[in-house]
C-alpha cells in the first residue's frame, strides 16, 4: 500500500485514512474492528445489504412489500460520520498522542 500523503506530510489523518483495513476487517466479518478503523465502511456495507435485501424482497413479493427509500438522510449521514471520525481521530492524536491506525 502505497502512504498517505496527507498522513505523510501533516502526521494527522486524512478523512479517508483507515478504510482500505477496515473494508479488509468487514469482508473477514469483523464489524467492530472496522468500526474502528473507519465508521463509515460498516455504515455501507450493512446499509447496502439491507437495503439490497429490501429491494430484492419487494421485487419476488411483485411489489406487494416496499424496498427501502432513498432519503437524503443518508447521504448527510455519511458525512457527518466522516468529519466526526476526521476530528475525534486527529483530536486524539494532537490532545493524548494517541494513533489508532498503526
Amino acid at each position: 500500500m502505497p502512504p498517505c500523503f496527507f498522513h505523510a506530510y501533516t502526521g494527522y489523518y486524512c478523512p479517508g485514512c483507515g478504510g482500505t483495513r477496515a473494508t479488509q476487517y468487514l469482508i473477514h466479518g469483523h464489524i467492530i474492528k472496522s468500526f474502528i478503523y473507519h465508521p463509515l465502511v460498516p455504515y455501507l456495507g450493512i446499509g447496502g445489504m439491507l437495503f439490497m435485501i429490501s429491494h430484492t424482497i419487494a421485487f419476488f413479493s411483485k411489489g406487494k412489500i416496499k424496498g427501502i427509500k432513498y432519503h437524503d438522510f443518508y447521504v448527510i449521514l455519511m458525512a457527518v460520520i466522516i468529519i466526526v471520525q476526521f476530528l475525534v481521530k486527529n483530536a486524539l492524536i494532537y490532545f493524548f498522542h494517541i494513533y489508532l491506525l498503526k
